[in-house]
């Protein structure tokens, strides 16, 4: 491994690696390298890490990477990308692990990722990425990981993730989002976890988590959400964890969790909600932590009627 951080290095002499063929990973994270080309990496045929985080580069070249197809972790965070082209990654047949964030990046080329076909993480969190379809996906066949988080995406075309069959974890916290279609996560049979707080989110189809039947952890927190109905959480039997805080629920559909048979921690802290009937919690006999801030102030509670937490046998944490 060679080390070269925090040395406000702002270009890479061409041949500079030549003779250092056994190199596993080059770390040149926080200078102030604005452009990279395949000349400056030449010689690196061997390598598997590059980190190019924190400097100043807004443009990859075409065939800069060509000679690293053996990288398995690649990272470009913190950088001033703006565009990923079609070409970019052609040779990265076997990278595993590829963080994007925290640049400008605001369009991605139809077919940018299809040679990323072993890439097991992809972070593009922090950029100005406005909406998401099937193209910008397209390839990722084996991603597990894939985090969205704070861009600026009003939109998720039907069918985007449907060929995503091995995703377990999707973030799309602090987008711009504002209703979510029922077939938005079509074909994520092994999604595990899916993080959509602090968005716009105001209504979300009937039916829209049925397929998601290995979800264990939904984050909602921080949306427009005014009601829950009964079939909002239709088929999530194995789900764990559930945070609807900060919306403005008023009401809570009754039997709208009962579905939720495995759920054991379950957040509605800070919303509107001035009634609470014993059918609201009904079939949660695995609840262990209702996190239900009862504050006037927060969400206007003025009647919690008899019996309402009879069903909760397992419950610890009021």
């Amino acid at each position: 491994n060679l080390g070269l951080t925090y040395m406000s290095i702002s270009s890479i002499v061409p041949g500079t690696f030549n003779n250092l063929t056994s190199l596993v990973g080059v770390y040149l994270q926080s200078n102030r390298l604005q452009n990279i080309t395949s000349e400056q990496l030449a010689g690196l045929q061997g390598l598997k890490y590059l980190d190019l985080s924190y400097n100043q580069i807004s443009y990859v070249p075409a065939g800069a990477l060509y000679n690293l197809g053996g990288l398995v972790g690649l990272s470009f965070q913190g950088n001033m990308l703006v565009n990923i082209s079609s070409d970019m990654f052609s040779e990265q047949h076997v990278l595993m692990y590829l963080d994007l964030s925290y640049n400008r990046i605001s369009n991605i080329a139809s077919g940018a990722f299809n040679s990323l076909s072993s890439l097991y993480s992809l972070a593009l969190n922090g950029n100005s990425l406005s909406s998401i379809s099937s193209d910008t996906v397209k390839g990722l066949g084996s991603i597990s990981y894939l985090t969205l988080d704070s861009n600026k995406i009003t939109s998720i075309a039907s069918g985007t993730f449907s060929n995503q069959v091995y995703l377990a974890s999707l973030s799309l916290n602090g987008n711009n989002l504002t209703s979510i279609s029922y077939d938005t996560f079509k074909g994520l049979s092994r999604l595990s976890s899916l993080y959509l707080g602090n968005n716009r989110i105001s209504s979300i189809a009937p039916g829209t988590f049925s397929s998601l039947t290995y979800l264990y952890t939904l984050d909602l927190h921080g949306n427009s959400l005014t009601s829950i109905s009964s079939d909002t959480f239709q088929g999530l039997a194995r789900l764990t964890y559930l945070n609807t805080s900060f919306n403005q629920f008023s009401n809570i559909a009754p039997g709208a969790f009962s579905n939720l048979t495995s759920l054991n921690s379950l957040d509605i802290s800070m919303n509107n909600l001035s009634n609470i009937s014993p059918l609201t919690f009904a079939g949660l006999s695995s609840l262990q932590y209702l996190f239900q801030w009862i504050d006037l102030s927060s969400n206007r509670l003025t009647t919690i009627e008899a019996g309402v937490f009879n069903s909760l046998s397992s419950l610890s944490s009021l």
